[in-house]
């Protein structure tokens, strides 16, 4: 039976909320990803008598099942959205005033384009958009250089994230929590279901603190210094030791042109950090303490990477590592040995990344409604009256951003097993505009092979069902990919002037040749161990590495001892096809 709405009821809490100064309010009703007409009385009601309270809808945020997410999401978006819309408007206002004559864009958290509206009608999307910006620069620079398994590593202050992109796609998921306490503990956050680039966040950046926990051993983060007081070395204040102090203590960051000569550091104050704090811990000095931080962040980072390799089914030795972040290049060829990986590349002005990724997004937007289906028994009329509703809405959101772009849509579902709690995403097919009983054979044979892709296995025995549908509207507008390449090693290039480095490979101090790399051409090869400085970072060329200026910018370090078992490994696979 269907309940009518008690509106007596809806509109004496709107006088109660009036009277106790309420801002925000989030509706979520139980069933109301299926049929949301009463949440959207609610807020008829609410324009009616308390026009001046902003109202969040489940029915709009995330349609989806699963009332907990859901009511989680619809609340994150309803705290957050009066701050949010304040500062988007004043925002919109003082770029007016100052001559910007066309609409600024807002970039989402699964790496789209959308509009200052949009944002302020949905500002939970927003909440990863930061990280998701770099993720469009990993995939840009992966097709550049025909890299079609690449690992995105962005580190910077505070954290790292790290993004699979395969194929020049990162994967998006509708699974995210925010704000966890527990380090990797999931539950221990606020689930929020929007679009988002599947990433792993992790407590570790340049300003990182280092300890010895209760067993003695030596930990990093997840806490950080942050810019205020910042690292011991800035000399504000901070005392205790973090990523970036280690660095400078062992030579790789130069004092006196850290953040383009902006900010002069104090070797002295980052040794007088570790002194105080871990050196006899470990019981060696304050350098042998800057580099067990070293040595213990940058495997934090590679073990996060395999963590979320086998959550993904994917195999991580097959990837190549993108690196941007301040603090990235300072740790991407350690890291890239940890995880076995032959190339890590380290994008042009890597240090402000995720900004670049910004100016690469496509205008883009992504609904999703739940409506459960058996595989076998779809009513066909109703998911083809769903899908076209879905296409309208996010064509709706699109068209506001590109006025007269042609639109094209990407289609999938969210399918598992019978009985079971998670869902893997499948494509439809684009080739047919309505989904016909063909077209789900070739569905439940697509949803097998990747099930047995990621799980090792398929249950073909059980029904298989299709929990939620989904719609992706991008603007098709010109789009200019250029193709980057490596021209054949040359002549080495000229050190711009050396530094003392420490070697944790072989516990000594070494001499090492530093490289401008505004300076680099094209092909000139420099082989580690060897450090190239630039405004935004800085990079540490091992030894075993040999690092490139690519045609277009990129510095490419190569472990050559790596390369090489990597081909062997081909040929070794193609002589048993062969065979």
């Amino acid at each position: 039976m269907v309940h009518a709405l008690d509106e007596a009821q809806v509109i004496e809490l709107t006088k109660t909320l009036r009277e106790q100064g309420i801002e925000s309010v989030a509706v979520g009703f139980l069933h109301s990803y299926a049929h949301s007409a009463h949440e959207r009385r609610v807020r008829d009601l609410f324009r009616q008598h308390a026009p001046e309270i902003w109202v969040s809808l489940s029915s709009e945020v995330s349609a989806e099942i699963r009332e907990y997410p859901r009511l989680s999401t619809v609340c994150a978006n309803a705290y957050v959205q009066p701050i949010v819309s304040s500062y988007l408007r004043r925002l919109q206002q003082r770029l007016r005033e100052r001559g910007l004559g066309v609409a600024p864009y807002l970039m989402t958290s699964s790496g789209a384009i959308s509009t200052i509206e949009q944002g302020i009608a949905q500002p939970v999307r927003l909440v990863e958009s930061g990280p998701a910006g770099g993720a469009i620069l990993a995939r840009e620079v992966a097709r550049q250089l025909q890299l079609t398994q690449a690992l995105s590593f962005d580190m910077g202050g505070t954290t790292a994230k790290i993004c699979y992109v395969d194929d020049y796609t990162p994967t998006i998921t509708q699974n995210f929590e925010f704000g966890r306490v527990r380090r990797h503990q999931k539950g221990s956050g606020l689930p929020i279901r929007v679009p988002v680039v599947e990433m792993v966040e992790i407590g570790a950046g340049g300003g990182s603190i280092g300890r010895v926990d209760a067993l003695g051993l030596v930990r990093v983060g997840p806490d950080s210094a942050g810019a205020v007081p910042g690292p011991a070395s800035y000399r504000r204040g901070g005392t205790l030791p973090t990523v970036t102090d280690a660095h400078v203590l062992t030579g790789a960051i130069d004092p006196g042109s850290f953040a383009a000569g902006t900010i002069e550091l104090d070797p002295a104050l980052a040794r007088k950090a570790f002194d105080e704090s871990l050196a006899s811990a470990v019981e060696g000095d304050a350098v042998v303490a800057a580099t067990a931080v070293i040595e213990v962040v940058t495997e934090d980072m590679a073990n996060a990477a395999r963590v979320h390799a086998s959550e993904l089914g994917k195999t991580v030795e097959h990837y190549s590592l993108i690196a941007f972040g301040g603090a990235a290049a300072l740790h991407a060829a350690s890291m890239a040995r940890k995880l076995g990986l032959a190339r890590v590349v380290v994008p042009e002005s890597a240090g402000v990344g995720s900004a670049i990724g910004f100016l690469l997004a496509p205008i883009s937007y992504q609904a999703v409604r739940t409506f459960r289906q058996n595989v076998d028994q779809v009513d066909l009329v109703a998911v083809n009256t769903l899908l076209a509703e879905l296409a309208r809405d996010v064509d709706d959101v699109v068209k506001q951003a590109a006025p007269g772009a042609a639109i094209r849509h990407r289609r999938q579902v969210f399918m598992r097993y019978v009985g079971q709690g998670h869902e893997l995403v499948i494509d439809l097919d684009e080739r047919a505009d309505d989904i016909n009983a063909a077209s789900l054979v070739e569905l439940r044979e697509r949803f097998e092979q990747h099930y047995a892709h990621v799980y090792g296995r398929s249950l073909s025995h059980i029904g298989v069902e299709i929990l939620s549908w989904s719609v992706l509207a991008r603007a098709e507008l010109p789009e200019h990919h250029a193709t980057d390449r490596l021209d054949a090693a040359g002549a080495p290039a000229l050190p711009a002037g050396s530094r003392r480095w420490y070697d944790a490979q072989h516990e000594q101090w070494r001499e090492v040749p530093v490289y401008a790399r505004d300076a680099l051409t094209s092909g000139q090869s420099i082989p580690g161990p060897a450090i190239v400085t630039e405004a935004g970072t800085t990079t540490v060329v091992p030894a075993g590495f040999i690092a490139r200026k690519s045609v277009l910018g990129a510095l490419v370090l190569d472990d050559t001892a790596r390369a090489a078992s990597v081909q062997q490994e081909a040929s070794a696979s193609l002589e048993g096809v062969e065979q």
